[in-house]
């Protein structure tokens, strides 16, 4: 009550905010009233308009505990073998993600490893519990972390699978060989 801004959280606006109610707040949020700040959750921001999504910052926030076993733990094996001299490592375990079910399972905890890598160089925590070793600069990890990015969008356009995780095993091991 004693801010400058005021903030209105709305929980679960996919499963509580019907599509008639979404036009009725679209007005509001197009022109918000000064010093106020609209927070919505959700689980599936698909299920919301395209409008609402176009005025609106998403973030996708995604719990350790969400993860797969099997995801995790390619995941591990892929950030393990960035660090080991034998390419043959590297390629086995990217081949793991030829597909689109375990890409989606590896590459977002994949990302989590990296970030830890990131978080330790700057003197931060780690954001996961795994024993991944953190041997990575950051500008290698920075450029991991682009590399992934860059695969997760080439996921989303469709790109054969296969071809997508080879070129991920030569990105990762063009940047890891960088001096």
């Amino acid at each position: 009550n004693e801010s400058d801004t005021k903030v209105y959280v709305f929980k679960d606006v996919d499963e509580k905010l019907p599509v008639i109610s979404q036009n009725a707040f679209l007005k509001t949020l197009e022109e918000p009233p000064q010093n106020i700040l609209f927070v919505m959750t959700c689980k599936d921001a698909s299920v919301l308009l395209e409008t609402i999504l176009s005025r609106s910052t998403v973030i996708n926030i995604q719990k350790e505990d969400e993860f797969s076993t099997e995801g995790v733990s390619i995941a591990e094996e892929i950030a393990l073998a960035l660090l080991d001299i034998n390419e043959y490592k590297l390629l086995s375990a990217t081949y793991k993600v030829n597909n689109k079910d375990s890409f989606n399972q590896t590459i977002p905890y994949l990302k989590l490893l990296i970030r830890d890598t990131l978080s330790l160089t700057v003197g931060s925590d780690k954001l996961s519990n795994s024993s991944v070793p953190e041997k990575l600069t950051r500008e290698k990890s920075l450029s991991l972390l682009d590399i992934i990015e860059k695969a997760q969008r080439m996921m989303k356009s469709n790109v054969n699978q296969n071809l997508l995780s080879t070129w991920l095993c030569s990105e990762f091991r063009r940047i890891i060989w960088q001096q």
